[in-house]
Order: C-alpha cells, then sequence, then structure tokens
C-alpha cells in the first residue's frame, strides 16, 4: 500500500486518470469544466445522461482484505434535488459498494450514503452552499466484520459511517464501474461540481487524512482545509 494514490482524476478539462495505475480514463457525457477548486471542475447540466463514468475497475481492488479511501471536492449551488447523485459505486446482483445522493426520500437538504441495494444507510445534513467541501469514504478492513464498515469524512471530520449490521461486500473484483454526478442506471443527475477525485489503497490516520488525502493542515485534533 502506498501514500500516492492508485487512480487521479483531477477533471481539469477532462476525465483522465493520472494516478499510479496506468489507464481507467474515465468517459464524461453532460459535462462542461468551469473554474474549480483546483483549477477546473466538472460540472454537470442535469441531464439524464450526464456523468463521468470510470469503467474496467475490476483489476483495481482485488478482495475485500484491502484498506480503501476515497475522496473529492464538492460544492452545490441551490438546495439538493431528490435522487440526484453525487457518487455511485454500486451492483446489485449481488449488492455492492455504495452510493452518496440527495434520496427522494429523505430531505433535499440531507445527502445519504446507502450500500448497495438496500440498508445500512447513513445521512448528513448538506453542507453550506457556493462553498468547496472535502468528503472522504474510507473503508477499513479491519472493523469490516465489527461494522464500521465506511466511515465517511466531511471536510476533514468524521460525520457518518455504513454499519455492516450484515456482511455487504464493498470491494470486490465485481465492481467493475464507478460513476461521478449520476447513478449507474443512469436518471440520477445532479447539478455538482466536482473536483480532484482520488482512490488509495489504505487507510489514514487523522493527520494523514487531513494532509495527504485533502492537502490541508493538521494542528493537533483540527483540520484546516486548503
Amino acid at each position: 500500500n502506498t501514500l500516492s494514490p492508485l487512480l487521479v482524476y483531477e477533471l481539469n478539462g477532462d476525465p483522465n486518470n493520472t494516478g499510479l495505475l496506468v489507464g481507467f480514463d474515465g468517459a464524461a457525457a453532460g459535462v462542461t469544466y468551469p473554474a474549480g477548486k483546483f483549477g477546473l471542475a466538472a460540472h454537470f447540466d442535469g441531464s439524464a445522461g450526464a456523468e463521468i463514468r470510470m469503467s474496467g475497475l475490476g483489476p483495481v481492488w482485488g478482495s475485500t482484505s484491502s484498506d480503501w479511501t476515497l475522496s473529492i471536492w464538492f460544492q452545490e449551488l441551490a438546495p439538493g434535488v431528490g435522487n440526484a447523485k453525487l457518487f455511485d459505486f454500486r451492483t446489485f446482483a449481488p449488492n455492492l459498494g455504495w452510493a452518496t445522493y440527495h434520496s427522494a426520500a429523505s430531505p433535499p437538504t440531507s445527502l445519504i450514503t446507502c450500500s448497495g441495494g438496500s440498508p445500512p444507510c447513513d445521512s448528513f445534513a448538506n453542507p453550506a452552499y457556493f462553498v468547496w467541501h472535502s468528503l472522504v469514504w474510507e473503508y477499513d478492513a479491519a472493523s469490516y466484520s465489527t461494522g464500521a464498515a465506511v466511515s465517511i469524512y466531511l471536510d476533514g471530520d468524521l460525520d457518518a459511517s455504513i454499519n455492516g449490521t450484515s456482511p455487504i461486500v464493498l470491494f470486490g473484483a465485481a465492481m467493475t464501474q464507478l460513476a461521478l454526478g449520476n447513478a449507474l442506471g443512469g436518471g440520477g443527475a445532479s447539478l455538482f461540481y466536482l473536483d480532484r477525485f482520488k482512490v488509495y489503497n489504505r487507510a489514514f490516520s487523522a493527520s494523514d487524512r487531513c494532509t495527504q488525502v485533502i492537502g490541508g493542515t493538521y494542528t493537533g485534533s483540527s483540520c484546516t482545509l486548503p
């Protein structure tokens, strides 16, 4: 495992990967690239087919025995719309992975994260509009059997988690696709601005998560965002 990310999508005008693993470029539809947090960012036009999709990812994951950290920066300019997807990394036959989105069944001011197909889920209040926010999903293989399968860090602080009350595979060779800004099945397009999506094959301490993943400054127990 390495401190350097396996996959990096700067979204600085294209959906290409510049991480340690060669290939795995994304494919974009309904996306423009206005000014973002770091250079340019991806903006989704809200149409049903708007997305950035990464395919053929099975060889990246290997097995659930590894730790994984995924991170992204996001911004919204208006209250969330029901079923608008920020991130979708699921399969449904069998149920694998998870998604983060504005659920039609929850207040549009909340973002919800659910494992593939069904609970467990957790939600967190949608952060302030017109501001860039850091979102980190961390899978710790050592805690998988005890329930803390995916921890969700918002702006450097632990904000929610998916409690795996029943065995749900979150990583593995079957996880071949990942979508930013839409659902893998389509029809859940968003108006999010997204920037700098990264994938690491490890978990991090609080200080390293802040400095290495988020790019912030860690002081005591606090992370100051870049």
